[in-house]
């Protein structure tokens, strides 16, 4: 507040008006003016997780002096597990023999907690069954019958899963097709067709009576096929299946007591691959060879005219001073002296060779200055 001070020396009292109203300094201080709160404030946010919790406190502070005037602390429970999808571990694999198992554990998907673990076994798989397999044959004959052992197992564990005994009926022929039946043979191939024949008893002869070969009820000759014992191994040429057509054919072993028959098939050459046509490369168009630019003609060299060299003029001789020359106006008019005209010759000089040698001589007499005068003379002459 307004309040005056005494300035004498060792006074200093208060006084609250001019009147000197005695104050103190408690008196004269000012009340403070109530705090501006302003808008809450989020401070110390501890988040929460699985198994723990968190808190968040909150503060209102003045907005013209900063003060603290109000602070609430809230806490936060946990949030507890999330579980993940159950995954397998330490799997061991079933088999057609052995049980399998694995672990079905489950995790927390936020902390990764192992939440449950058990254990899960798993039955054994079936056999895998292999094919028939052919064991202990007995062939049969045209008076007994034959046998043979019909074997399955597991291609896994190897076990046993079924064998059976099979008879086998007497043969109606005494001969058959071992190898070759249903075989095919295509048009330019170079191997031979290869046909194998048994004898249902007494295999061991079935060579030494065998007698030859017909393809379709024709007699083939003996150059044109190879026949080898081992049973009867007959391979036919190529040079004889290239004469026969596409298509189905029967090739029959012949022997002295039965034949044997076997189908097989010629089959058509395949098309060989069209062979690309090269593209010739596009034949380069030349650049158009550049006209050579016309030489300039060089303007002619003006062969200089030679000027006139000027006739020197002759030593002057001692003339009588009577002698002169006059011009007259009239064409060819000239006067000249009695005595110089009379010096004159009056035929050419020999050694000039035309009139004009006797103007050359008067000019050399006259002197340059009667030029024009000699040419009038010598026009008149001519």
């Amino acid at each position: 507040r307004a309040h005056w001070r005494c300035i004498d020396e060792g006074c200093g009292a208060l006084f609250s008006d001019l009147d000197f109203t005695p104050t103190s300094e408690e008196e004269l201080e000012l009340p403070c003016t109530p705090h501006e709160p302003g808008e809450m404030e989020q401070e110390d946010i501890h988040f929460a997780t699985c198994v723990e919790g968190g808190y968040m406190e909150d503060a209102i502070y003045c907005q013209e002096c900063g003060e603290e005037l109000e602070r609430d602390t809230t806490s936060i429970p946990p949030i507890g597990h999330t579980a993940g999808e159950a995954e397998r571990e330490f799997e061991q694999k079933a088999t057609c023999n052995e049980m399998g198992w694995y672990d079905e554990v489950v995790y927390c998907t936020a902390c990764e907690e192992e939440l449950s673990r058990r254990t899960v076994s798993e039955p054994c798989t079936d056999h895998t069954p292999s094919e028939v397999v052919i064991l202990n044959v007995v062939e049969p004959t045209t008076t007994t019958p034959g046998s043979h052992d019909e074997l399955i197992y597991c291609t896994v564990c190897f076990e046993e899963l079924s064998w059976k005994h099979v008879e086998d009926p007497v043969a109606d022929e005494l001969y058959y097709v071992a190898e070759g039946e249903g075989g095919s043979w295509t048009m330019g191939s170079d191997e031979p067709l290869r046909v194998v024949f048994k004898r249902n008893e007494n295999d061991e002869k079935t060579f030494e009576l065998f007698s030859g070969v017909r393809v379709d009820d024709k007699v083939v000759d003996t150059h044109l096929y190879d026949a080898k014992p081992g049973s009867v191994v007959v391979s036919v040429s190529p040079d004889y299946l290239q004469t026969l057509s596409v298509g189905a054919h029967t090739l029959t072993g012949v022997f002295q007591d039965g034949t044997a028959a076997a189908k097989f098939t010629v089959a058509a050459a395949p098309e060989p691959e069209p062979t690309p046509t090269p593209t010739p490369d596009p034949t380069p168009t030349p650049e158009p060879t550049p006209t050579p630019m016309p030489t300039p003609t060089p303007d002619p060299t003006p062969t200089p005219t030679p000027e006139p060299t000027p006739t020197p003029e002759p030593t002057p001789e001692a003339t009588p001073a009577t002698t002169t020359v006059t011009t007259l106006t009239a064409p060819a008019q000239v006067t000249v002296p009695t005595q110089r005209a009379t010096a004159l010759p009056k035929t050419a000089d020999p050694t000039m060779g035309t009139p004009l040698g006797a103007v050359l001589t008067l000019l050399a007499t006259l002197g340059t200055g009667c030029l024009a005068a000699a040419l009038a003379d010598r026009k008149k002459h001519e």
